[in-house]
């Protein structure tokens, strides 16, 4: 018995180091989120951007919703916070985009000036970008035959008549005469009517004909006004020409004027940033993690803000009225970018862009109001789909779309003192995140949704999406489930 009780002590003594984890290697110690938060607040006194860095880090690691509350606050109140200098690869964007500006000023008053004048900007356009060479080289020759071609009506009539009626030896001092008088396109017609129609030319006096032609044709085309010279002086030392510049942040880098860029509070840059945080972590799709992303205030185009390549363009509905961003713009293009998955109707996508708002601004503003709101679009949602008669495809996008998302978690996903808890919402979205591309065809996915939240507040949630009148059945939720359960189990 004692040898027995001996033998298994010294297996236990050889198989449990096997079964524990490793230690950390020196170095390599995995810092908790209250390490995290503690170093960041050591640090932003003297080192903002570090400590920024360091309340994502804990923002992301923390598992309470207070705590996760009271990090980005503190992430948020960090000002001034000088973030770092653009990088060279950063730098190398930002000149490619602040050409793109320049292409797009340019081009937007091509049509404000005379032919002559789009000739001169044209050229502008090849000069400063030359990618855009051969598209200004194809608009100057269309341009060009326009103005050769744009002869009055009795211009037209005289050209013909001296064309039949005059030798065409004669055609040469006729286009000498009109050059003398300014008239340079009737110059230019019987130039080339004189080649046309004298057969003994040599290919000597031909090619002189045509050196006459191109010069007339140059001349022509750079005939401009002074009043029109002014007007095309101011557009290339305009701000937008001159003055564009970089104004970086802890997770975007903002391209425009200096004037715009000015003017944008510190307050909303900063917002912006936590509001990066937030999004990207409610998905779980961090492309900034290693740089940060352009946002390009271009005031020619008239959109407000949206996803552009890398990073976001911006139209002047959006930009800084008073020194403010409107920021609810700005939180819904974050979700443009960001959100993910793909859903089956675009009403889901602006619903998910409301909620995406509503987030940051509970979480950065006051949150009883933003709750309010959510109640708000909850009773939407009840008001204008669950009372009405309409298939879910046709359901009313936006306030309503986003009662729909919002319905059961605010009624299952309070805490003890009446807030919400985003940690329990953002697990609906990682459930669906993961069995998004392997279960569900569009009409399923209330169904879909409703799995979700089951896994998150309980069994019990199929039966309010049933009584809200939305396609889910018992049989349709444990079907779904069942098959579900060895993706998600």
């Amino acid at each position: 018995m004692k040898t027995g009780f001996l033998l298994l002590l010294l297996t236990a003594f050889l198989i449990l180091p096997a079964l524990l984890p490793p230690p950390p290697l020196a170095g390599e110690e995995k810092s908790s989120w209250e390490d995290y938060l503690a170093e960041a607040d050591e640090r932003a006194p003297s080192d903002k951007p570090a400590a920024f860095s360091l309340y994502e880090k804990a923002f992301r690691a923390c598992p309470s919703d207070s705590s996760r509350f009271r990090i980005i606050r503190r992430a948020f109140s960090l000002s001034p916070c000088d973030p770092p200098p653009l990088s060279e690869a950063e730098k190398t964007e930002a000149e490619k985009h602040m050409l793109s500006l320049r292409v797009a000023c340019l081009r937007n008053a091509l049509s404000s000036f005379s032919p002559q004048g789009r000739i001169a900007v044209l050229k502008k356009i090849a000069e400063i970008a030359p990618s855009y060479a051969s598209w200004a080289d194809e608009r100057i020759r269309a341009i060009s035959h326009s103005l050769i071609e744009s002869l009055t009506p009795d211009e037209k009539a005289e050209l013909e008549r001296l064309v039949e009626n005059v030798t065409p030896s004669k055609l040469d001092d006729l286009a000498r005469r009109f050059k003398k008088q300014g008239n340079y396109r009737m110059a230019i017609r019987l130039y080339w009517a004189y080649i046309m129609n004298k057969k003994t030319l040599t290919e000597e006096e031909r090619s002189k004909i045509i050196a006459k032609v191109l010069e007339l044709t140059k001349k022509l085309t750079e005939e401009i006004s002074a009043e029109e010279r002014k007007k095309l002086d101011d557009l290339f030392s305009s701000p937008m020409m001159t003055e564009l510049t970089v104004r970086p942040s802890m997770k975007f880098f903002f391209i425009g004027s200096k004037d715009v860029l000015r003017r944008i509070k510190d307050k909303d840059i900063r917002a912006f940033d936590a509001a990066y945080i937030l999004i990207s972590d409610l998905y779980s799709n961090d492309p900034a993690a290693n740089v940060r992303l352009p946002v390009v205030l271009n005031p020619f185009s008239t959109s407000r803000i949206y996803p552009s390549g890398a990073g976001f363009l911006v139209g002047r509905a959006c930009f800084p009225a008073d020194g403010k961003l409107p920021l609810h713009h700005y939180y819904i293009a974050l979700d443009r970018k960001l959100g993910l998955p793909s859903l089956p109707y675009e009403f889901l996508y602006s619903g998910r862009r409301e909620i995406a708002s509503i987030y940051c601004r509970y979480m950065l503003g006051t949150p009883r109001r933003a709750l309010r709101e959510a109640e708000k679009m909850a009773a939407a949602f009840r008001r204008f789909y669950s009372e009405r008669d309409i298939p879910f495809h046709l359901m009313p996008p936006y306030d309503v779309a986003a009662g729909f998302f919002l319905a059961v978690p605010l009624k299952y996903g309070k805490l003890r003192n009446g807030e919400f808890s985003w940690l329990k919402y953002r697990e609906v979205w990682e459930i669906i995140i993961s069995l998004s591309r392997a279960l569900y065809p569009r009409y399923r996915f209330p169904v879909f949704y409703a799995y979700a939240c089951a896994k998150v507040y309980g069994r019990k949630v199929y039966r309010d999406f049933a009584a809200m009148r939305l396609p889910v059945t018992e049989e349709s939720f444990n079907d779904f489930a069942m098959e579900a359960f060895s993706l998600y189990p």
